[in-house]
């Protein structure tokens, strides 16, 4: 890194120099204009004002010796990354419904343009409109409702299909989520936004990725549920002590979520101790009743505390994080 001298300009302005390779890179010249602000991290940033340049958002995928999943890959990747407009140029026959399909999963974008050898995405990113606490507060709401349906499930109240569906809008919230502090990691205008330090954005991508996953684990144990008749096979006695486990884990769950939101530190330390005792029954449960199914079934629940407990830590990090 390379250090340079604070230097006094009159009785209330200080300046400092800037390299000349970075002048030369932004092709700056005597007189312009930049933008100078601070960040939410405590440092100053010095942005050039340059006129949009769409390249810098734009990117070509070349489909050409890539299999459609490769592709859609890549997709995904350059959403993460915050492009806004995506070529994937090369012969397209008979996969652009796939590629179609996939872009729908990902919120704000849309087939713009297809021809037999180009298909134009756009992603129509506005990040003023954005707000990371309300799309985490969306996330947990949605998988806490996935997780009581489940419950519901065991006494034969609830569709399958509603879990799956509930669990795809997750993954669709996660990815935007997961783009946007993205951004926010290369911009201190969207860091700035947000309110939230470098660390705290990878601490945040952390528990949005948990979230992510206990939603899969839950839409897993439902389809169970749903496609074995597990239920049935089981003694009423066995059936009810599934039951007061999954409930017993989604207050454990719903303890994590509230820890975090409150960043309550003695709370999240419950939720972690809370994963010994979780972990003890669930054995339990899956050696004493070892009809098909239930191991895999017992082995998504042990998945959820653990990423239950992993989002407890996230609030003790959090809490403990240099200021």
């Amino acid at each position: 890194m390379e250090q340079r001298k604070l230097i006094g300009f009159g009785k209330a302005t200080f300046s400092v120099t800037l390299p000349k390779t970075w002048i030369r890179k932004n092709r700056l010249k005597k007189g312009d204009t930049l933008s100078v602000q601070e960040t939410s991290r405590n440092s100053i940033e010095i942005i050039p004002k340059l006129e949009a340049d769409e390249k810098q958002r734009s990117i070509d995928i070349e489909m050409e010796n890539k299999g459609v999943k490769e592709v859609t890959r890549l997709l995904v990747s350059a959403y993460l990354n915050g492009y806004t407009h995506v070529t994937i140029k090369g012969s397209n026959a008979g996969k652009v419904q796939y590629i179609r399909k996939k872009v729908h999963e990902l919120i704000a974008a849309e087939v713009m343009e297809v021809t037999s050898n180009t298909i134009v995405i756009h992603i129509f990113w506005d990040v003023k409109s954005l707000n990371l606490r309300s799309m985490i507060n969306r996330i947990e709401q949605i998988t806490k409702t996935i997780f009581k349906e489940t419950n519901e499930m065991c006494d034969g109240a609830c569709d399958i299909q509603d879990i799956l569906e509930k669990s795809y809008e997750v993954q669709r919230q996660t990815l935007l989520a997961k783009r946007a502090i993205t951004n926010a990691l290369v911009d201190s205008d969207v860091a700035y936004k947000f309110n939230a330090s470098s660390l705290e954005l990878c601490y945040t991508a952390f528990l949005i990725h948990y979230l992510d996953k206990i939603a899969e684990y839950i839409a897993g144990m439902s389809k169970i549920l749903c496609e074995t008749n597990l239920l049935k096979r089981l003694s009423p006695k066995a059936k009810a002590e599934i039951q007061h486990v999954l409930e017993e884990v989604y207050n454990n769950y719903e303890r994590a979520l509230i820890a975090y939101n409150t960043m309550d530190e003695s709370m999240a330390n419950t939720v972690v101790d809370e994963f010994t005792h979780y972990d003890k029954i669930i054995r339990n449960i899956r050696e004493k009743y070892m009809q098909t199914w239930m191991p895999t079934f017992c082995g998504y629940i042990r998945r959820i505390i653990t990423k239950t407990r992993d989002i407890g830590f996230i609030v003790i990090n959090l809490e403990n994080a240099p200021k």
